[in-house]
């Protein structure tokens, strides 16, 4: 425990062995209304942003530290690398990719998602002919900038494939986009892919061999082949789920706009078995073989738009924006070859507001809570709700390190409100969480919303005093 946080800190029993209820209110509201102050000034050197309110024991702590990155604008994910030494996070509208090392938290790289115009002609060489109708280029290659938005990281932790969302001279995201390959080491930018319009999850087969990428933008996805090393062979196929959306004419939102809105996208335990979720009306799970690159099935009865999965310890786990609720369901029940799954074979938790990211810390299941400006801890057997933490406005991305020991939530912001943030929590005890805010990383003051996210957290902090 860092120091100073220990006083902070007080047992349900001692408060209400030791403490007169409403003495004690007061002192917590006091408490509060301090700490809310000194996060409104919008002081960019040093300043301390978020407190941590857990349920099992009362906490109003600032983060011990924050640090100021200028450039940490519009953070869209985070994961941390196969060995837990860095934190890799996607500023999507920066165009920028950070690793920050655990633990220390010094950036140790931060690599441009920009390319010249001669990548093109190398993406239309990945290109097997038979698969060509399903790209489209610009007639004149044009450099450009991609827009980081999702990555996977290769097992043995050399790679990290990156997802552009769409690059920069495509405001509409009609035309392909690309993948970014960096060395993680180096901290450098190696090659890339091409890709469908607006690609959004990419997952690595367990043993390394096979990437898959499922493009929200017009209903296809791509399977690659990866050497030894890492590095993309070939493209083994490139398909359209179902009917490949016609994106000519479309001008408007295109997060709505999006046919079936491929998103999640996770291997199960066999490590040939890829499932990728749709987010929209038609909703459901595609199952796609990653050896073959074909796609072998679809299963319609699930919970609504299903948007990040993660299979993991013989379970299947998925959120949902629109549907507001988390969900489960054994691998096996869902993959069963002999019964198709159907709704009611899931467990499903709702929740307050709408769920993005997910992810699993032993016991524990993390969730960005987006419309909450909070993450949620829940037990991943039972999805019974653990503990709600106060984070910046709009969370979206969620990590756990290898040793269960970091959560790292980042918050994008909406409509110009709040975001731009990543806060780092320590885990101390994954069965029977006590979380511990360590590190809050911001772009410079003119990206933070401070004033509207010290308001909600005190909203949410005297919500948990007085209830």
């Amino acid at each position: 425990m860092a120091a100073g946080e220990e006083s902070a800190v007080y047992s349900a029993h001692d408060l209400t062995e030791r403490e007169f209820p409403m003495r004690y209110a007061f002192r917590c509201l006091g408490a509060v209304l301090l700490t809310g102050l000194l996060t409104i000034p919008g002081l960019a050197h040093g300043a301390r942003l978020v407190r941590e309110v857990s349920i099992g024991t009362f906490r109003l702590s600032h983060f011990p530290r924050s640090v100021i990155e200028p450039d940490m604008h519009s953070p869209k994910s985070v994961a941390f690398t196969p060995d837990g030494r860095l934190l890799l996070i996607n500023a999507l509208e920066a165009g920028k990719t950070f690793a920050f090392e655990t633990g220390t938290w010094r950036k140790a790289w931060q690599v441009s998602h920009a390319f010249p115009a001669s990548e093109q002609a190398r993406h239309e060489a990945l290109i097997p002919d038979n698969l060509r109708q399903y790209f489209d280029f610009p007639p004149k290659a044009r450099a450009w900038t991609g827009k980081p938005v999702e990555m996977a990281i290769t097992p043995d932790g050399r790679l990290a494939y990156v997802t552009s969302y769409r690059k920069n001279f495509d405001p509409h995201g009609h035309l392909a986009s690309s993948v970014s390959i960096i060395d993680i080491a180096a901290g450098k930018l190696i090659a890339s892919l091409p890709s469908g319009p607006i690609p959004k999850s990419p997952a690595i087969s367990p043993d390394g061999t096979r990437l898959v990428v499922a493009d929200w933008g017009d209903n296809t996805v791509s399977v690659w082949e990866l050497g030894k090393d890492g590095l993309p062979l070939r493209l083994v196929n490139h398909f359209a789920v179902g009917k490949r959306l016609d994106v000519s004419g479309l001008t408007g939102n295109r997060d709505v706009q999006c046919g079936y809105c491929l998103r999640g996208t996770t291997f199960a335990s066999d490590g040939k078995t890829v499932l990728i979720s749709r987010m929209s009306r038609n909703n459901g799970l595609d199952i796609v073989d990653a050896v073959s690159g074909a796609h072998v099935g679809f299963l319609p009865d699930v919970p609504t738009s299903l948007r990040h999965l993660v299979c993991t310890r013989g379970m299947v786990y998925a959120s949902s924006s629109a549907g507001k609720c988390l969900a489960s369901i054994k691998e096996a029940t869902l993959l069963s070859p002999k019964h198709k799954p159907r709704r009611e074979n899931w467990r499903v938790r709702k929740a307050d507001s709408g769920v993005r990211t997910i992810a699993v810390a032993g016991d524990v299941l993390v969730a960005a809570m987006h419309g909450r400006k909070e993450i949620g801890l829940y037990d991943a057997a039972s999805l019974a709700p653990l503990e709600r933490l106060p984070t910046a406005a709009w969370p979206v991305g969620a990590c756990v390190s290898p040793d269960n020991r970091w959560i790292a939530v980042t918050a994008q912001g909406y409509h110009g409100s709040g975001g731009n943030m990543v806060a780092v929590y320590r885990l101390e005890d994954d069965r029977q969480p006590t979380v511990v805010c360590s590190l809050a990383l911001v772009a410079e003051e003119k990206h933070v919303d401070r004033l509207r996210f010290a308001i909600a957290s005190l909203q949410q902090s005297l919500a948990l005093v007085f209830n």
